[in-house]
């Protein structure tokens, strides 16, 4: 899986006019919203829970 991200410039506001230094920064940018569901799907491959119990709350001793 890969993330998408852009270079924005940083502001510097640290040092006096005379020595402000220029920069990029990455920011990464979000491509789509993952739910509850597509998580407990995700979860469960691999594994020998199925995505439904992912999703029950879990069981305290």
């Amino acid at each position: 899986m890969s993330i998408y991200y852009r270079l924005d410039e940083k502001n510097d506001n640290l040092n006096p006019e005379g020595n402000k230094k220029q920069g990029l920064y990455p920011r990464i940018i979000s491509r789509e919203t993952v739910g509850l569901a597509k998580l407990c799907k995700n979860a469960a491959e691999g594994t020998t829970f199925t995505h439904t119990s992912w999703k029950q709350p879990p069981k305290c001793l």
